[in-house]
């Protein structure tokens, strides 16, 4: 049976944790600046890299996670990026905004995504490949469920975008650690897979706006790609990851 090696991914992982960091630097920047419109693009240019992250951050790394991109339904984010976001961008507060708040809040966020990229780094990506495929397949069954339920970034109206970028992930967290393995065991369940990513990309790259997202589509699209991830997981010697509804 071959073995995945989510170790050929670690680099990708570092390369995006990197990126979160130098993005919530800027954000600091902008913030220091006083100058909301500068504010509001720096943390929507902060935002790609942590969206890329998502395939392993919560369930390789979870207390960062939290501290960066917590977004509880139903109530506001108190720390963290989603955090920044109200601040910055409900109903249209660019110049009236809490800018010692949103400061504190950019720094706390720097200082955990240090962290969080110094913990990758030390980290053996190949003893943990079983809570990488965790967190790969759970995104995959969350962008068509949770995600399709609630915007990840209201205020900011860049929810669609956050979840292309999760899509982009999937595809290069399966590609990197998983794919060359599955191919040697089953050919056909990669070919699979391939082909959910493309189907499941082409639903949310569709879409001209969250609105506009046909939910039905991307729920069907995530279902298909989750089953046969956890088929996947099987051939690879690992166990099917466990799903929250």
């Amino acid at each position: 049976m071959a073995q995945a090696a989510p170790a050929d991914y670690k680099p990708m992982a570092e390369y995006w944790a990197s990126r979160a960091v130098a993005g919530a630097e800027q954000l600091e920047q902008a913030l220091q600046s006083g100058n909301g419109v500068r504010a509001q693009r720096a943390w929507n240019a902060m935002r790609p890299a942590y969206e890329h992250c998502e395939t392993f951050s919560g369930t390789m790394f979870p207390k960062a996670d939290t501290a960066i991109d917590q977004h509880p339904v139903g109530a506001p984010a108190k720390a963290g990026e989603h955090a920044i976001e109200r601040l910055l961008f409900a109903g249209g507060a660019a110049q009236s905004a809490d800018f010692e708040r949103a400061e504190a809040l950019a720094a706390a966020v720097t200082k955990q995504a240090k962290q969080f990229r110094t913990a990758i780094e030390q980290t053996d990506f190949n003893a943990h490949a079983q809570t990488l495929m965790n967190g790969l397949t759970g995104l995959a069954h969350e962008l068509g469920h949770a995600k399709m339920a609630y915007p990840e970034s209201p205020f900011s109206n860049t929810s669609l975008r956050d979840y292309r970028n999760n899509i982009i992930a999937i595809q290069e967290t399966y590609a990197l650690a998983f794919r060359p393995q599955l191919q040697q065991e089953n050919g056909a369940l990669d070919q699979a897979i391939t082909a959910d990513i493309i189907r499941l990309a082409g639903v949310l790259n569709a879409a001209s706006g969250y609105a506009r997202l046909d939910k039905a589509a991307a729920r069907q699209a995530s279902t298909a790609l989750v089953a046969d991830l956890q088929e996947a997981a099987g051939q690879l010697g690992l166990q099917p990851a466990e799903l929250e509804e």
